[in-house]
């Protein structure tokens, strides 16, 4: 997640303040909007989940405030699914995927493929919140780490003394 913000940093997309933390840069100016086609496609795992529906919303807002529209799809982590998207991106010549990828190894190879598909057609790609450590491929995703400590603190703080911790197998 730190490579990603920080090459997003570093191309403008964002402003890192060490005492607040790090916002998207209202003030820069995209390029791409006016030479491109002025779309990103955002491809989801299941766009009914409160959480997808809400990242979506925010990356459409701060697209819009840019020139880009959003396309957004929902592939249920088919493959092949996942592939009619990226065939439809390229048909629309979109500017950028912003995809949450398929997990499990058993999906590396071919999502490599797709990958160096839409990179060859000029289509930028970012992952959104998840990291295929054997792609380079920048993503952003949240600290699910730092998150539960500064709340588990909070909840020492408050007093609690009994804090049950679940997990999902993922």
């Amino acid at each position: 997640m730190e490579k990603a913000l920080k090459e997003l940093t570093q191309s403008g997309l964002l402003k890192r303040d060490n005492r607040r933390g790090t916002f998207v840069n209202n003030g820069v100016t995209l390029e791409g909007a006016e030479a491109g086609s002025g779309l990103i496609a955002a491809y989801v795992i299941g766009i009914d989940n409160p959480l997808w529906a809400s990242a979506l919303r925010g990356i459409e807002d701060v697209l819009r405030q840019h020139g880009f529209h959003l396309l957004p799809s929902s592939y249920g982590e088919s493959m092949e699914q996942l592939r009619g998207l990226v065939k439809g991106a390229m048909t629309k010549n979109v500017d950028g995927v912003i995809m949450c990828p398929p997990t499990g190894p058993q999906h590396n190879e071919e999502l490599a493929a797709l990958i160096e598909t839409l990179e060859r057609n000029g289509t930028q790609v970012i992952f959104l919140d998840r990291h295929v450590y054997e792609l380079d491929i920048p993503f952003v995703a949240s600290d699910n780490i730092a998150g539960a400590y500064r709340l588990t603190k909070r909840l020492i703080a408050l007093g609690h003394e009994r804090i049950l911790f679940i997990r999902n197998s993922d």
